[in-house]
């Protein structure tokens, strides 16, 4: 055993203390120099932030009240391409849209846009989008990365303000992408998901972009059938059929927007009513100068294209006084409109008179699709256009003004209410060739298949409806159809 001197059980725990604190402040040290030496070593490899192309400011004024189309001049613009905002209106038909929920004060009917939009204005500046819908987050980044390192630029939807945006850069090293947001007056950089679009009723949602690829085709020229098949079958769009089960169009889209003013309590429900009503109005008349200044510049075309350019123009005018209508007269800096459109629409008197501002624009409306009708007519038989577009597509390249899936349905619709049941099927078909989640699509061509006996494929149609449609009262219709089909 060994011996312990008198003292030394003390002075040892001191000892070994003071060795352990010297080890101590060495160990630190060294983990320090370790954090340091890392630190510059992640500065020295972080990677610059990756662009495609500069993009100008998106402008809501004087014109650009369209976010996808604004959206698609900018990027156009920033490719190289410069593209007059009326030509892409026009071109992809969104000069002369018009939608409404009836019954309700539904902000998407100043907002709502089909993927066509994008697709077509773009293809008549000669390059190609490509719509992707993604499931996840990090497969959409992947997507951005990928296009961008590409040189292609990625328009997307922002749910948040219901604006589209036009996606230039990212950051490799941070979840954040380079933006250029419709209406804004600078680039930012957005530490969120690009582009969100909410799934019905929390199912999954989905990410939605539009590549752009200038794939260096020729601009090509408007072609006036095609583009006038496209107005006409928008304002005339029947009586039953339903974008999404929830948006009536048109001519129709105008009546139930009547309708709707003239229900005295239909606004208590729906707190920003005059917000939507002028929000809508505004985008349309936004939408009809478009449609004037192209058909204006284009006269030489056909005599019946001044007709309607002054008749759009006389309906866009009728429309801009929805704001000092709503307003009560009243001049007011542009963050105070909303609320005064709001309190406005709780008085009689003011719905009375937004209405008359309605009935006064629809027969505009009606002059204008009158002259278009009769140059259509001139140029090439309506029916034989919406037969020939098709064909067009696959022989001119994917540049072409092919018809939309809007327009196949309701090709397929009129086709149906003439009882010719094969040729609207397949109508019905193609349309979802273009969008496989076309709601009214898989709803029409299932009544259709219940006229043919193909009561199977009906069910199975109806049930993509019950999955795809956002509207309640749809969907339970679809259940109890398909309940019906199934007993018999």
């Amino acid at each position: 055993m060994a011996l312990i001197r008198p003292g030394e059980a003390a002075h040892r725990p001191a000892a070994r203390a003071l060795v352990s604190a010297i080890l101590r402040q060495r160990v630190a040290a060294f983990v320090a120099l370790l954090a340091m030496v890392g630190s510059i070593a992640a500065v020295s490899v972080r990677a610059d932030p990756v662009r495609a192309y500069d993009v100008p400011r998106i402008s809501e004024s004087p014109a650009g009240a369209c976010s996808p189309i604004a959206c698609l001049q900018a990027a156009l613009s920033g490719m190289g391409k410069r593209m007059a905002y009326e030509r892409l209106m026009v071109a992809s038909g969104a000069a002369f849209r018009a939608t409404w929920a009836p019954g309700k004060y539904d902000e998407g009917a100043a907002h709502f846009y089909q993927h066509d939009p994008i697709i077509l204005g773009a293809a008549s500046a000669g390059v190609r989008a490509e719509v992707v819908r993604l499931a996840s987050v990090d497969a959409a980044w992947k997507v951005i990365a990928q296009s961008i390192n590409r040189d292609r630029l990625v328009i997307s939807w922002d749910d948040g303000q219901l604006r589209f945006q036009v996606i230039c850069g990212y950051d490799p090293d941070e979840h954040v992408v380079l933006c250029r947001t419709h209406g804004s007056d600078r680039e930012q950089y957005r530490r969120r998901a690009p582009s969100t679009v909410r799934g019905p009723r929390g199912r999954q949602a989905e990410y939605e972009l539009w590549v752009l690829d200038d794939e260096g085709r020729p601009v090509p020229d408007p072609d006036w059938r095609i583009v006038l098949t496209r107005a006409v079958q928008m304002a005339r769009w029947p009586e039953g059929g339903r974008l999404q089960g929830r948006y009536v169009c048109g001519l129709r889209a105008y009546e139930a927007w009547i309708e709707t003013l003239r229900d005295g309590d239909a606004h208590q429900a729906f707190p920003d009513a005059g917000r939507v009503t002028y929000e809508t109005a505004m985008a349309l008349s936004d939408a009809r100068s478009s449609a004037a200044m192209m058909l204006a510049g284009h006269a030489h075309v056909h005599d019946a294209f001044a007709e309607a350019a002054a008749a759009y123009r006389r309906e866009a005018e009728q429309l801009a006084r929805m704001r000092s209508t709503l307003c009560r007269g009243e001049e007011l800096p542009a963050h105070e409109v909303p609320d005064a459109c709001n309190e406005g629409m709780a008085e009689a008197d003011v719905r009375e008179a937004a209405t008359a501002v309605i009935e006064a624009a629809v027969e505009h409306e009606r002059v204008a699709l009158a002259a278009l009708t009769r140059a259509l007519q001139d140029l090439s038989a309506a029916e034989r256009v919406v037969a020939q577009a098709p064909v067009a597509l696959e022989e001119q390249g994917a540049g072409a003004q092919a018809l939309t899936a809007d327009e196949l349905v309701v090709e397929a619709m009129t086709l149906k209410s003439r009882g010719e049941f094969d040729a609207a099927a397949a109508s019905f078909r193609a349309a979802l060739e273009r969008d496989d989640r076309h709601v009214a699509a898989h709803w029409g061509l299932a009544w259709v298949l219940v006229k043919l006996d193909e009561r199977q494929e009906a069910i199975a149609h109806l049930q993509r409806v019950v999955e795809l449609t956002e509207d309640e009262d749809l969907e339970a219709e679809a259940r109890a159809a398909i309940q019906r089909l199934q007993s018999r």
